[in-house]
């Protein structure tokens, strides 16, 4: 239907620029409004919003329905969706019927994806009984969690014992082959890894020293620092990157 001449209609758009953002309201009827989005909606300082509408769909109790017309809307991004989402959800609390038949396909699967969001923003919880509800779940699962550790740590416990006491019953050949896994065929890796950081160490090592005259040190520096806590964490973490990823993937 064309808005010209209409006395019931309303325009909102920024003067002085053809492509802008602009916002046309026709009131057809006492029960039907038409919204009419013409020009670029870009997102910019002063967008048009669903919050400006107020006036519109609270002057009239008899309003039922809002047709969408975007017909003359050249270019758009997320403003359009957030613009459509927004009187989407003020036309659900007044109980006003949203017509989008004449948008595109896509604008109305954004819409719907937005819309969905924010339904599932509102329905979580937020206080009352729901709340209460969401901390008691949160306390069990942090109880069920705490109960697996326990479980686990008494297993080994018991495993442990069973081994210490005679009484575990295992295969040899995986026993021998964990101690292969976890021994010979990890020195090469641990051995090269540990000769690296001590060749780096001493290297750092001598630069700083040497600006006291006590390169002489540099020696027990690394045999020190090698023996008593890099060796042994590097050795760790090889083992527990390598042979654990192993018998994990196994």
């Amino acid at each position: 239907m064309a808005s010209g001449p209409n006395p019931n209609s309303r325009q909102s758009a920024r003067s002085g620029d053809a492509d802008s953002a602009g916002l046309q309201i026709d009131r057809i009827d006492t029960g039907c409004i038409t919204i009419r989005l013409s020009g670029v909606w870009r997102l910019h300082h002063g967008m048009p919003t669903a919050r400006q509408l107020e006036p519109e769909l609270t002057s009239s109790s008899s309003l039922q329905r809002i047709v969408v017309d975007v017909g003359a809307l050249k270019q758009w991004d997320s403003s359009v969706v957030n613009f459509l989402t927004g009187l989407k959800e003020r036309c659900r609390t007044g109980k006003i019927t949203l017509e989008r038949g004449g948008l595109p396909e896509e604008l109305n699967r954004l819409i719907d994806l937005a819309d969905s969001s924010l339904a599932s923003r509102q329905a979580s919880p937020a206080g009352g009984q729901s709340a209460t509800e969401s901390e008691e779940q949160d306390k069990f699962g942090a109880l069920s969690t705490l109960g697996a550790y326990v479980d686990f740590i008494g297993s080994v416990i018991l495993a442990v014992g069973a081994a210490i006491a005679g009484r575990a019953r295992y295969r040899r050949i995986d026993l021998i082959e964990v101690l292969q896994s976890t021994g010979a065929n990890a020195l090469g890796i641990v051995t090269l890894t540990s000769y690296l950081v001590g060749v780096i160490l001493a290297f750092m090592g001598a630069v700083q020293l040497q600006r006291f005259g006590a390169s002489l040190f540099v020696a027990d520096l690394v045999g020190v620092a090698m023996v008593r806590d890099m060796g042994a964490m590097m050795t760790g973490i090889i083992m527990s990157g390598r042979s654990g990823a192993a018998f994990a993937a196994q």
